[in-house]
């Protein structure tokens, strides 16, 4: 891949760190640890990382856009939150769902590496994932979903066979001894690795970091195999992706400042789990100000003085004693005894 009309030629920075930025990359490290060791600019780190990330994106398309699954083949269903408020409450953040499904492996090649497919949903009706899984699932596959109500129809809408498994209960179904445990392991890491650890998160960006992670994955994280790839992606095809990127993050901000992305959290029931969490953290942070106000420091300067000849009125607690106290009373005692013999 020589310098030419690929993503090469728009790389103005010295041959040596090329290398580097590319390889950091494929690891998913933080921009700002890439720029402190390549000694870069971070500026020039994120030009080029959002190059990258669209000449993943397009290697996606072209190369790895199979479909899953087939006659005889299991393949979990199920979707996930990117993030969540911690206690359930605060502002709901109208945050996309992910819906991912993953290939298992067959008896007669257990070592194999199972296919997946990852997808951002606004919502998880039955009609949107009806209509994904049979873009990225063959029919004639044995489906594998929780109990979710947007399953319900997957065998009256497309030739597959439907299993669940009702998590209240069991993670295992006892019967059909179908479970959805390998997709479910595999959100941890995809909020880990896709995702950047610092940083906003935001809605335009979901699908670059989903096709970057599922690049990755297909490739093994390998460099060679990466730089091989990026001979068959073209200068223009990079910036017709970043320039449609570019529209999405302004179309995102736009109603950001409308007040589109943000819904009003609605209030739980009484008896609920949620309103219970929410009672024992507001009767906490109750006893923590209480308890803070009492230990306070008080000011001498500014407290008044009780008057001469009133008595003060205020009752001393029971059993205020310290320990330094009670030794003085000990040893006076002692003293008072000695004395009378």
């Amino acid at each position: 891949t020589g310098r030419g009309n690929g993503i090469l030629s728009m790389l103005k920075a010295n041959p040596k760190y090329i290398g580097f930025l590319f390889s950091s990359w494929m690891k998913n490290d933080t921009k700002k640890n890439t720029a402190l060791e390549s000694n870069l600019d971070r500026r020039t780190v994120y030009r080029y990382s959002t190059r990258l990330m669209a000449s993943a994106v397009l290697l996606l398309q072209k190369h790895h856009t199979e479909k899953i699954g087939g006659p005889g083949r299991i393949v979990e269903i199920d979707e996930a939150l990117l993030t969540r408020r911690k206690y359930d409450m605060g502002r709901m953040k109208k945050v996309g769902w992910v819906v991912g499904g993953i290939e298992r492996p067959p008896i007669t090649n257990p070592t194999q590496k199972p296919r997946m497919f990852l997808e951002s949903v606004d919502e998880r009706d039955s009609k949107t994932l009806n209509k994904i899984i049979e873009e990225h699932v063959l029919p004639g596959t044995i489906i594998c979903t929780d109990k979710w109500s947007g399953y319900k129809a997957i065998e009256k809408h497309g030739d597959y066979y439907h299993y669940s498994v009702n998590h209240k209960h069991n993670f295992v179904d006892p019967e059909t001894s179908a479970h959805t445990q390998r997709i479910e392991g595999i959100w941890h890491w995809i909020r880990s690795k896709a995702f950047p650890a610092t940083g906003e998160r935001r809605l335009a960006d979901t699908d670059w970091y989903l096709a970057a992670y599922l690049y990755r994955r297909s490739v093994n994280d390998s460099l060679l195999q990466f730089l091989k790839d990026l001979g068959t992606v073209t200068q223009e095809e990079i910036w017709e992706a970043t320039e449609a990127q570019k529209k999405k993050v302004l179309i995102e901000k736009e109603k950001k400042k409308r007040g589109e992305l943000v819904k009003s959290a609605p209030p739980p029931k009484k008896g609920s789990k949620k309103g219970k969490t929410q009672e024992k953290t507001k009767k906490n942070s109750k006893k923590k100000e209480s308890s803070n106000e009492e230990n306070q420091p008080r000011d001498t300067k500014t407290e008044k003085k009780p008057k001469k000849g009133v008595r003060n009125r205020q009752k001393t607690p029971k059993r205020t004693q310290t320990k330094a106290t009670n030794k003085q009373n000990g040893r006076a005692r002692q003293a008072k005894t000695i004395r009378r013999q």
